[in-house]
């Protein structure tokens, strides 16, 4: 994978990851507990994507 194509997957996994926390926030706000365990799941699945790399 050329260098471009690498930062533009890292940009693009960190901003994703700074959305879901930032729902995370949302959900704990509203005191969804459900949407709160969705996020979580899916920040931390979005944070072990570098570790296929």
């Amino acid at each position: 994978m050329p260098i471009p194509q690498y930062a533009l997957f890292c940009l693009m996994v960190l901003v994703s990851l700074l959305i879901s926390l930032e729902r995370m926030g949302t959900a704990l706000d509203e005191a969804d507990i459900g949407g709160f365990c969705i996020w979580t799941c899916v920040a931390g699945t979005i944070a072990g994507l570098p570790i296929l790399l």
